[in-house]
């Protein structure tokens, strides 16, 4: 059964096709009414600034980790926690990156990932791959995930403004 949406407000909230919210799917409730959840039209745009008032959980987590000292052993690597966030989101900040979520890709961006690969390719040139694969991983954990909470969670003035105070 289609769910019915049920429209509160002004004629013009109406026309502005903004459904306030969606009504159950017809089933009774204890009451005598229908299950209904009646909500107004600002309640989309209350939450949605309510929303952006809040930094997203891995920026907030990463500027948080850059406070804290300490150093967790990962087998032979040794990483701070701010490294160990950026590594536990690495693959989701890539894939949100990549699927063009955080908007398209830009010159920026390429040359960015390029740095980093460049790096890791003068380490591997100039010492062993045991010795050099540790620091690339590094490099590029730290310059590209670094760079890509910023640019996909960090979007316009304010979620900046909000980054740096908190």
């Amino acid at each position: 059964m289609q769910p019915r949406v049920k429209w509160i407000g002004s004629r013009s909230a109406r026309l502005a096709n903004t459904p306030t919210q969606v009504v159950g799917t017809g089933r009774r409730g204890l009451g005598s009414r229908k299950n209904e959840i009646v909500a107004g039209p600002l309640d989309g745009l209350i939450s949605e600034r309510l929303r952006r008032k809040i930094l997203p959980w891995p920026a907030s987590l990463f500027i948080i980790a850059l406070i804290i000292p300490w150093i967790i052993q990962v087998g032979p690597a040794w990483l701070s926690l701010d490294r160990f966030v950026l590594l536990a989101t690495l693959v989701l900040l890539l894939v949100i990156w990549a699927t063009g979520k955080a908007g398209k890709i830009r010159a920026a961006d390429i040359a960015l990932v390029l740095y980093s690969l460049w790096c890791a390719l003068g380490l591997f040139i100039l010492h062993p791959w045991g010795v050099a694969l540790q620091p690339a991983a590094i490099i590029f954990i730290e310059t590209v995930g670094s760079y890509l909470i910023a640019r996909c969670y960090i979007r316009d003035a304010e979620r900046r403004r909000r980054g740096c105070h908190s």
